[in-house]
């Protein structure tokens, strides 16, 4: 996983004070771990920060800091993934970004 912040879940810790999940807790979990919030309630953006950031601590999920994703191509042997510092080859991509980045 490559995240362009300094840790897991920065963007959504410097949005503005009410963001706010706009489904309830109920549907925010990843695979493996529930939100943790009362059910029916709509998870502030500190919450999701704490709850991304814990996601990846206890799967240990392979997750590169401050590498902000500049190009992504298509070639025979798949997908180019470049960074300032490094090109990762894959198969498939998950673009999670969030608006005007």
């Amino acid at each position: 996983m490559l995240e362009a912040g300094s840790e897991v879940g920065e963007v959504w810790r410097s949005r503005w004070d009410s963001l706010t999940l706009f489904t309830p807790a109920q549907h925010d979990a990843l695979p493996g771990m529930a939100f943790p919030a009362p059910v029916d309630s709509y998870p502030g953006k500190d919450s999701v920060a704490d709850y991304l950031r814990d996601y990846a601590a206890i799967f240990d999920l392979p997750v590169r800091l401050n590498a902000r994703v500049i190009d992504l191509g298509l070639t025979d042997d798949g997908l180019p993934v470049r960074t300032a510092d490094a090109v990762f080859r894959a198969h498939q991509v998950v673009v999670a970004t969030v608006p005007f980045q």
